[in-house]
């Protein structure tokens, strides 16, 4: 799992405390609050389309996200609590962020009370809720007044998409996700360069260009296959 980054950023102000959701109500009277919950690792065009469709029941759109140690899907999540909670700060349908410390939304819902809880169409079918959370937040929410609303737009599985990656050969990296095709970043720090050396050595292959006849070579060998 990639580690969250202690430096600051833009819309840092968007993600608030348990406090800070009970507080929102206030802030912002008249106005109607929908809260969607997930883990939302690895964020895709269907959680953008889910974001879209919930934002659009009500004035506010606060989303609330897993805390790490409750995620028990079959792949541990590639991203930590804190670089998920700023990939969602960052996007501008989303007006605040929230990490739940529990395996379900029910704190959140206690916490926030907000008019419209919505999920995705795949957690409908209550038959199928084997863990019970969605009847509890279900429930939880109607409670105080709210309802839940079940989007009906297409289905993407994070879960597919970070077993898809992890297939690839960088995925042996600690950190398979930081790299591309090409270069794998590594930890140097154990070879014993100064940090003098390093930069000699950039400044050094800066200058690298490739020859004519090398560029020759390579068109050729590509004209051929």
């Amino acid at each position: 799992m990639i580690a969250g980054s202690v430096v600051p950023f833009r819309a840092a102000h968007k993600i608030v405390s348990l406090e800070g959701l009970s507080a929102l109500h206030a802030q912002h009277p008249g106005k109607r609050i929908v809260l969607c919950h997930g883990a939302f690792d690895l964020v895709h065009m269907g959680h953008l389309i889910h974001f879209e469709d919930a934002r659009a029941l009500g004035d506010i759109l606060v989303v609330t996200i897993t805390a790490d140690r409750h995620i028990t899907k079959k792949r541990s999540v590639c991203f930590s609590q804190e670089y998920r909670a700023r990939q969602l700060a960052a996007l501008e349908i989303v007006d605040y962020v929230a990490v739940i410390d529990e395996p379900s939304a029910v704190t959140a819902i206690e916490w926030l009370r907000p008019d419209v809880y919505v999920k995705g169409s795949e957690y409908a079918d209550l038959v199928l809720d084997k863990t019970a959370n969605i009847f509890r937040e279900k429930a939880l929410i109607e409670q105080h007044g709210g309802r839940i609303h079940f989007t009906n737009g297409a289905t993407f599985s994070s879960t597919k998409l970070a077993h898809f990656l992890l297939a690839a050969p960088e995925a042996s990296q600690a950190d398979p996700l930081l790299s591309n095709d090409r270069v794998l970043f590594r930890d140097l720090s154990g070879l014993g360069f100064t940090l003098d050396q390093l930069k000699g050595f950039l400044t050094g292959a800066s200058r690298l260009r490739v020859s004519s006849s090398a560029k020759r070579s390579s068109t050729n060998g590509l004209t051929s296959r």
